[in-house]
């Protein structure tokens, strides 16, 4: 997969809680997919999907990149 100058490889990502946006699979599926996400000390990388009842869910991204601004109200 090419990266252009956005993606970046993710040893390079933040590691303080800050969410990013994310290329990543989860065992045992190596579907890549796209997901915001972030580290956590004890666990990893987990996807952010305040929706879930299901607890934490553990991905291994490959690439991530800062995500946009909020568009104004």
């Amino acid at each position: 997969m090419p990266i252009n100058s956005m993606w970046q490889r993710v040893d390079s990502a933040p590691r303080d809680g800050t969410r990013v946006l994310l290329i990543a699979s989860c065992p045992p599926l190596m579907q890549k997919f796209y997901t915001i996400g972030y580290f956590q000390d004890g666990h990893g990388w987990i996807a952010d999907n305040p929706f879930s009842t299901i607890g934490m869910t553990i991905v291994q991204p490959t690439l991530w990149m800062q995500l946009p601004d909020m568009p104004p109200d």
